[in-house]
């Protein structure tokens, strides 16, 4: 590819700057590339809609899969267009059927046909003519620059290629039924045109008619290649020139090249200024050599810098010492393992220490936090008072009977949610002043229930089963049965009352146990 002669402007440019200028290369001769794609393939496709007249779909599918057998024509007669203006028609379509069998092209029309890679690639085979290894590292070199531009640029095209496609289909369709839309969409339900255009669309796409308009449908995906297959192509091409751009200086190259034209005009004006230099040169008078100076006077010289200081010269000083003057002999003897160097651990040693001591430290920092879960933290001190009212009730020892148990079973006849309501505010208020339960204002059941399990083991049978029946009258409305009241009598009387507990109790509403 000679460079020096290209029409384009090469200089090192964004990706989609390079495809943006493959649209502007198409721009210039559109109907010439249209007019070989149509040529190339519209006649293929003829033929495969005789054959496969009965199966619409396998034709569609050759004639998609087939678009990788007319893009070497175009990209033919495009690199001509880099450097000249394309030649006619007929020389264009001579020259394209030539590189319609191209090398490389079944391998383009079956294992990589579905490669995104393949119209940045496409020039290292037809333009360069590279094989093997050679073809191998420069298409990897072109991908790593330049292969999710090419991945996007065949996605685009996939797409644009359905949506414009099925478009044409819509409006053929549309001209076909008079304003389907409106009648199947506008008024699904409501419209007896709506039933009767959907019975029609079933009947004509299981009759004749479904393949008249799927064959439309590749008529009108043929012509679409038309345009968009040299489009496509052209884009591919020039995202090749500016990947080559950028890897090998191109601009760098064109550039050195017209500055050598530049200076090409004026060497022999370089070549007498250069020789009138020397000539000046050679006349002059300052070039004369001067004469050595004597040796025996540059010994004197030598002689009389090395013996001044700071160079090494014999003197005499004179020291006072206390006792002796020998600075290693007061010095204590050497050890004999202070000769040896000390070895050091090896890595993977030192490794598993600082493994120990972190397993160490994580190990106490768990005892130290189960430790602070396990006492309520350290907010609860010995002097700290018990709120006076907790859940909205008053749990202090002077709103609460002598008795509770009497005065719960006795309050059970008339008013079941009362009574355990005493009890249970009699009971926050035992384990709070006598226990020294950590209780706060903003506490839930199910914490307190967590406290006394933690602090108070020994109540856990009995605080769970108040807890229990407390939160279902509370929230759910659901009463205990009277045997649950007593035996809740029974256990607070144990474990909290302050009156003995002696044989059972009496029935409700009977008297105080």
């Amino acid at each position: 590819m000679n460079i020096w002669e290209a029409r384009l402007n090469f200089r090192p440019r964004s990706n989609w700057e390079a495809l943006d200028l493959g649209t502007r290369l198409f721009q210039e001769r559109p109907f010439l590339y249209m007019g070989l794609w149509a040529t190339f393939s519209l006649p293929l496709y003829l033929v495969l809609t005789a054959v496969l007249w009965q199966n619409p779909f396998l034709a569609g599918v050759l004639i998609w899969w087939l678009k990788p057998l007319f893009e070497g024509p175009i990209l033919a007669v495009m690199s001509q267009q880099v450097f000249e203006a394309p030649p006619s028609y007929r020389e264009c379509v001579r020259l394209g059927w030539k590189r319609l069998f191209r090398p490389r092209l079944l391998g383009d029309l079956t294992w990589r046909r579905l490669s995104f890679r393949r119209t940045l690639v496409l020039p290292v085979t037809m333009l360069e003519g590279l094989s093997g290894k050679a073809h191998q590292r420069r298409c990897n070199e072109l991908s790593r620059q330049s292969g999710a531009s090419a991945a996007w640029l065949g996605f685009f095209g996939i797409h644009f290629e359905m949506i414009v496609a099925y478009g044409l289909l819509v409006a053929v369709f549309w001209l076909w039924f008079d304003n389907p839309a409106e009648n199947v969409v506008g008024h699904p339900f409501s419209n007896l045109r709506a039933m009767a255009t959907l019975e029609e669309l079933e009947r004509m796409f299981d009759q004749d008619e479904g393949r008249l308009f799927a064959h439309v449908l590749n008529a009108a995906y043929a012509l679409l290649l038309c345009f968009w297959g040299p489009l496509f192509t052209a884009c591919g091409f020039t995202l090749y020139l500016n990947t080559r751009t950028r890897a090998e200086g191109w601009d760098i190259r064109l550039a050195a090249r017209k500055i050598q034209e530049r200076l090409a005009g004026s060497r022999s004006a370089l070549w007498g200024v250069l020789l009138a230099v020397l000539l000046g040169i050679g006349f002059s008078g300052s070039l004369e050599a001067k004469n050595l100076p004597d040796r025996q006077q540059v010994e004197q010289v030598r002689e009389q810098v090395l013996n001044r200081p700071p160079f090494p010269h014999i003197g005499e000083e004179t020291e006072y010492c206390w006792r002796s003057c020998d600075k290693s002999s007061g010095r204590p003897p050497s050890l004999s393992w202070d000769k040896q160097p000390v070895r050091q651990a090896p890595a993977w040693f030192n490794a598993v220490m600082y493994a120990l001591v972190g397993l160490l430290l994580a190990v106490v920092l768990w005892l130290l936090l189960r430790w602070y879960r396990e006492n309520g933290g350290f907010s609860r001190h010995g002097g700290e008072e018990v709120p006076e009212t907790l859940f909205g009730m008053k749990i202090t020892p002077e709103s609460l009977p002598d008795d509770v148990a009497a005065a719960v079973l006795a309050e059970y006849e008339r008013d079941p949610r009362a009574a355990l309501s005493l009890l249970y505010r009699a009971s926050l208020s035992q384990v709070g002043h006598r226990y020294g339960l950590p209780l706060r204002a903003s506490d839930t059941e199910g914490q307190v229930l967590k406290r006394v399990r933690q602090r108070q083991p020994q109540l856990l049978d009995y605080w769970r089963l108040l807890t229990d029946n407390w939160v279902a009258l509370a929230y759910a409305h659901r009463q205990p049965g009277r045997e649950t009241v007593h035996e809740l009598c029974r256990q607070y009387r144990a474990v909290l009352g302050r009156v003995p507990l002696s044989g059972s109790l009496p029935a409700a509403g009977k008297g105080g146990a």
